[in-house]
């Protein structure tokens, strides 16, 4: 599923997705883990673009091999002021075509690319959004969402 139809979805996850993904300087920046034969975990800028969100990342990286390989991620968020979180899953997806990668390319709010390297589409699968009750007291606790993509929607 991409983002455009995960927002249709879910669309509370979605918009606190890109209200905690998005900074003051509308660049997305979060923490992407891949697995291949270890976790990696690398800050990464998350392109939004409708309808989906992107990656643009190192030809040599090892997220790049992880994603080609396996595929699976997780993006997570920066920790906001009150401890809310967001992350979404799923795997992803090489783009080739030469026409989304312009559209992407367009989209890129960062200088730190080139135009070569490989773009990934990101296909969610379930997300989490949660946030911390009564911070600093004895009977602080954790709120948590989760949301799944419907058996099927495939």
């Amino acid at each position: 599923m991409n983002w455009d139809d995960f927002a249709r979805a879910a669309p509370d996850f979605a918009a606190a997705g890109v209200r905690l993904l998005t900074k003051e300087n509308d660049v997305a920046i979060g923490f992407l883990a891949t697995v291949h034969r270890r976790v990696h975990l690398a800050p990464v800028c998350p392109i939004f673009c409708a309808p989906g969100v992107y990656l643009s990342v190192g030809a040599s990286t090892p997220k790049r091999h992880d994603l080609d390989v396996d595929g699976r991620y997780a993006l997570h968020a920066f920790l906001a002021p009150n401890d809310e979180e967001f992350r979404v899953s799923g795997r992803g997806r090489l783009i080739t075509s030469a026409d989304e990668r312009a559209q992407v390319h367009a989209a890129i709010r960062f200088g730190a690319f080139g135009r070569d390297d490989p773009i990934y589409l990101l296909d969610i699968e379930e997300s989490m959004w949660g946030y911390w009750e009564n911070v600093g007291r004895p009977d602080t606790r954790p709120v948590r969402r989760r949301w799944r993509e419907p058996v099927g929607a495939r």
